[in-house]
């Protein structure tokens, strides 16, 4: 009898164990794979130095951000979910961005005829065009759509994967105010 519950109470303690630990690997990955929670802060590495081509062709370069905080986003155009962040992400530029913010747009091994293309569609944007994928390589972007918060000290302090709503572009800025 006394074996019985001994065994008895050794597997339900091991369940349990492994319950928990599959609850908290879950909470863990689930913003990865779900996509809804908020920014992950992270103390921030460095943000690389990139370039990238507007519409017109003209480069733009992220020494331009010095001295700001800047939204990067990688999108391309043809997945439904960059295109609904793209949307969220001109919505917020219109209603909701700080003046000092940069919005900073990047398609992701784009050309600048599909920025022409799409310029129409979002006019609280200037598009940028990354057509090689080297400014994508230097963020290590291996999802899109993916943006990052890049802070005035030049470091990136948060970042979110697919699908990005108003709602995440709005606790970015949050970040920013504190």
């Amino acid at each position: 009898m006394t074996a019985l519950w001994l065994k008895r109470t050794y597997w339900i303690a091991l369940s349990l164990v492994l319950l928990a630990g599959s609850i908290l690997a879950l909470q863990a990955l689930a913003p990865l794979y779900l996509g809804h929670s908020a920014p992950q802060e992270r103390s921030g590495p460095a943000a690389p130095d990139i370039t990238a081509v507007d519409e017109n062709g003209h480069t733009w370069s992220s020494a331009d951000l010095r001295d700001r905080d800047a939204l990067v986003l990688f999108w391309v155009s043809w997945t439904d979910d960059s295109l609904a962040t793209l949307n969220a992400l001109d919505e917020y530029a219109r209603l909701f961005a700080p003046h000092d913010l940069a919005v900073v747009p990047i398609g992701f091994q784009e050309t600048t005829s599909t920025l022409r293309e799409f310029a129409a569609r979002y006019p609280e944007l200037r598009l940028l065009a990354d057509p090689a994928g080297t400014a994508g390589a230097a963020y290590n972007v291996g999802v899109v759509p993916i943006a990052m918060l890049v802070d005035r000290t030049g470091h990136i302090v948060a970042q979110r994967i697919w699908p990005l709503t108003l709602g995440d572009f709005r606790s970015f800025g949050a970040l920013i105010s504190d």
